[in-house]
């Protein structure tokens, strides 16, 4: 191949433009939103609803049924949670970034908007088709995500519902 014949091959390969300065830093903020995006995937954020969390949520008692009490008709809890007011929210009934679940015979129940009422100083919680027979039922408290707080939990007790 003579030298003219190499020349004209060079001129037909695409030449690569330079990376500038400003390629370079659009590159690296690009990789600065990935891991944070990466970062708030895994731990979450302000928006997932922990900006306004307490650190402990207040203590549940559970008024009635008591334990050993047999109960005809809807299963209805009364209780009462320490030096706190219960809200109904999009989260569900609750204060302080928790929000309420009745644990029946190990399933997590949450309230609807017109399941609980505030009654005599105490809320109360009617449950709808709760089965009948031995319940196992204890109040918890949830965080933002759905996870059982074992923090202010009422005690377990059994009642039989007929």
């Amino acid at each position: 191949m003579s030298h003219d014949e190499l020349a004209d091959t060079r001129s037909a390969v695409p030449s690569i433009p330079a990376i500038t300065m400003r390629d370079w830093s659009m590159a690296a903020i690009a990789g600065v939103m990935l891991i944070l995006a990466a970062w708030l995937l895994v731990f979450g954020g302000p928006a997932d609803g922990a900006a306004g969390v307490i650190a402990e949520p207040p203590a549940l008692t559970l008024l009635t049924p008591a334990a050993g009490d047999e109960i005809e008709g809807p299963l209805v809890v009364r209780f009462r949670n320490e030096d706190a007011r219960l809200l109904s929210g999009p989260t569900g009934w609750g204060t302080g970034g928790y929000h309420l679940h009745l644990a029946l015979n190990g399933i997590e129940l949450m309230p609807a908007p017109n399941d609980i009422r505030f009654v005599d100083d105490a809320y109360q919680w009617t449950v709808p088709n709760a089965p009948t027979g031995e319940l196992t039922l204890r109040l918890l408290w949830s965080d933002e995500r759905h996870r059982p707080v074992e923090s202010g939990a009422s005690d377990e007790i059994r009642v039989m519902v007929r």
